[in-house]
């Protein structure tokens, strides 16, 4: 019904009821069907009516513009059998309430492929990037961008801070090269930090737009603990950025934290030189880190089917949710995958899904495999 011509089918239901008259041709269309004469149509319709004793009101549209019934009959009958130019959008919207009894299998299932489509096109996270200037050296901004990437894409990217003052001359370059935008904020007092509040009030400002999917806050500083269980709240994902020296409340509120440090940075504020990167713990000190193996094995264990293995993925997932906080990188390694590796703890398979797709990884706890072997 949604692909009839609007000039034809509006002539058929212009004096009638809408609701009344479109439900009548599709609950008895089967009546109608091998009555191509005028005659025979009309005979039709007044038998239908029969029941009721009274004529419904698509019978008299019908009747008065008999010429526009094949019409609308054929655009309805061979709707399947063809593409349609309206496929992709809806011409009687906002002119017809047709009931869902009647074109709601066809529309719901226009509004799937839409839908899908749209799905497949926002299927990267939009993310507001807040910086505390005060608290985060401006060397690791390149670096840090390129993480934030990796979760989405940074929309809005904000630094705060009081640039009049010299503290903050390093930021310059970064600002104009990365393409943040700097708000100022005067220190009112000596001893007092306006920035924080600033930050929070743009950052509540932002999350009412409903716009966003997940904050970057940056900052190593305890103040954001409450902003960021209040973003978590709302249902949005919290991503943060400090030094090691961070609080733990702070980290314990996101979502998942990343130190600076394993960016390659040095935290001394002063040089904000970079580091060599963080060196490989051995075996021996993987396997006796008992914190460690535990967060593993049981992250492991968590997301393992019957057979024991468990997708990579999904064992990242866990571990996080558990410890915001964790990274492979603070023990040298660049990937979940090596870091297990290097445990030897755990075994590890690499499937391939199809051609052009990527290897998924699977790990199993080898304590389960010496179980499952007979004696």
């Amino acid at each position: 019904m949604a692909d009839v011509p609007p000039l034809v089918l509006s002539e058929i239901l212009r004096d009638a009821d809408l609701a009344v008259g479109v439900a009548s041709v599709g609950r008895d269309d089967q009546a109608l069907r091998g009555h191509d004469h005028p005659a025979d149509r009309q005979h039709t319709m007044k038998m239908l009516c029969q029941p009721t004793g009274v004529r419904c009101s698509a019978c008299l549209a019908l009747s008065r513009v008999k010429w526009a019934t094949p019409w609308a009959l054929g655009w309805l009958y061979m709707r399947p059998l063809w593409p349609s130019p309206y496929h992709l959008q809806d011409p009687w919207k906002g002119m017809l309430d047709v009931p869902h009894a009647v074109v709601g299998v066809q529309k719901s299932a226009r509004m799937d492929d839409v839908e899908r489509s749209t799905m497949a096109s926002e299927n990267t996270a939009k993310l507001a990037v807040l910086i505390d200037a005060d608290n985060a050296p401006p060397t690791i901004v390149e670096a840090l961008l390129a993480e934030v990437a990796t979760y989405g894409t940074a929309h809005v990217k904000r630094a705060y801070g009081d640039w009049t003052g010299t503290s903050l001359r390093g930021w310059k370059a970064q600002l104009l090269t990365q393409s943040i935008q700097p708000i100022q904020q005067f220190a009112y007092t000596t001893g007092k930090n306006a920035t924080d509040a600033a930050l929070v009030i743009d950052a509540m400002d932002l999350l009412y737009t409903g716009r966003f999917d997940g904050f970057c806050l940056v900052s190593s500083d305890s103040d954001f603990t409450r902003l960021a269980a209040r973003i978590r709240e709302s249902g949005l994902t919290v991503y943060g950025f400090g030094e090691r020296k961070t609080p733990k409340p702070f980290v314990a509120a996101c979502d998942k934290f990343i130190y600076l440090e394993n960016l390659g940075y040095s935290s001394a504020p002063l040089t904000e030189t970079p580091v060599a990167p963080t060196p490989k713990v051995s075996t021996a000190k993987l396997r006796g880190d008992t914190a460690l193996v535990n967060l593993l094995r049981h992250a492991v264990k968590a997301a393992s089917d019957d057979d024991g293995w468990a997708g990579l993925a999904t064992i990242g997932h866990i571990i996080t949710k558990q410890q915001p906080d964790f990274d492979a990188r603070t023990y040298g390694y660049t990937k979940l995958s090596d870091l297990l590796a290097a445990s030897t703890l755990f075994e590890l398979d690499r499937r391939t899904l199809g051609e052009g797709k990527p290897a998924v990884v699977y790990a199993r706890d080898k304590r389960h495999q010496s179980k499952s072997q007979p004696e």
